[in-house]
């Protein structure tokens, strides 16, 4: 096989990285919509329903319903879970420290590495355990001064976020023919009516109702589809372990654009979650070129 063959690898890192970049606006976005945790929840599922829907049906046509009846139950559970991750993250947010959050949004790689073992029988090498546990490290730097007890249901809720996500990206490895498009719209439906029970939509200004536009419209939607485009590529713990930059990401753009500045801990421990994501990124491919030229 020719050099020049494209690696599969690094397409799925540059799309992992990509959709987390995008992500990482997520807790700016809601910290500038200053809303109650279901109004949010609230138009961050209807607004990413209906661009990611109005993509899914523009894509597929009359096959619209045809793709959601093959999806099957498989298609509802990623759904389901795309739905509760983002549920529990926004109340997370807004029930305890944003901190407490991040830091537990860091299980990611770990449960997706349990969980790939379990239901794929994929075993994760040395070096992603080894850069899970470094980045954990630096996540526990960046934090170690700012954590506090926050709500015990805030810590709880938060904690089923890193399951869901891990649990989503493992199904969307295994099953890659799945609709990817109708499982995120599907899940911001479910969010938006969950949260409809509880959130008072129609108070909201209109400062607020922008920020949640532009979160529900374009990063939400956008970043999720890129990251499940992205496992089709690379193991799932591997996606988990990118996602982890967030916990550096997120405090940088709340210092630029809100000037906060963060703590000498953020820098240093997002220097160490950075290079453990490039050297990983770094071998990751190189060990795929290797493969390849092989062939």
């Amino acid at each position: 096989m020719r050099a020049g063959k494209n690696n599969p690898r690094a397409t799925g890192l540059i799309l992992s990285f990509t959709g987390i970049f995008l992500m990482s606006f997520d807790t700016l976005l809601i910290s500038l919509a200053d809303e109650s945790g279901w109004n949010i929840a609230f138009y961050r599922g209807l607004f990413i329903f209906l661009i990611i829907g109005i993509l899914f049906v523009r894509k597929n046509g009359k096959n619209s319903i045809k793709e959601i009846k093959d999806g099957g139950r498989v298609l509802l559970l990623s759904s389901l879970l795309w739905g509760l991750s983002s549920l529990f993250f926004v109340q997370g947010v807004t029930l305890t420290n944003a901190a407490n959050v991040l830091v537990l949004l860091s299980l990611a790689p770990v449960f997706a590495a349990i969980l790939s073992y379990f239901l794929l029988k994929e075993l994760i090498n040395i070096r992603i355990w080894a850069s899970i546990i470094v980045s954990i490290i630096g996540v526990v730097i960046i934090f170690s001064g700012d954590i506090d007890a926050g709500t015990l249901l805030g810590n709880i809720l938060s904690l089923f976020v890193p399951v869901c996500l891990a649990l989503n990206l493992t199904i969307m490895r295994k099953y890659k023919t799945i609709s990817k498009t109708a499982a995120i719209a599907a899940g911001g439906f479910m969010t938006a009516m969950i949260s409809i029970f509880f959130a008072t939509p129609f108070t909201i200004s209109q400062n607020s109702l922008f920020y949640l536009a532009l979160l529900g419209l374009v990063v939400m939607p956008f970043s999720q589809l890129i990251i499940s485009m992205g496992t089709k590529y690379i193991p799932s713990p591997e996606v988990g372990l990118i996602m982890m930059s967030e916990t550096f990401l997120g405090p940088l753009w709340i210092w630029i654009v809100l000037n906060k500045l963060p703590e000498k801990n953020t820098f240093l421990g997002g220097s160490i979650i950075m290079s453990a994501m490039v050297i990983n990124a770094f071998f990751s491919i190189k060990e795929n070129r290797i493969k390849i030229l092989d062939k």
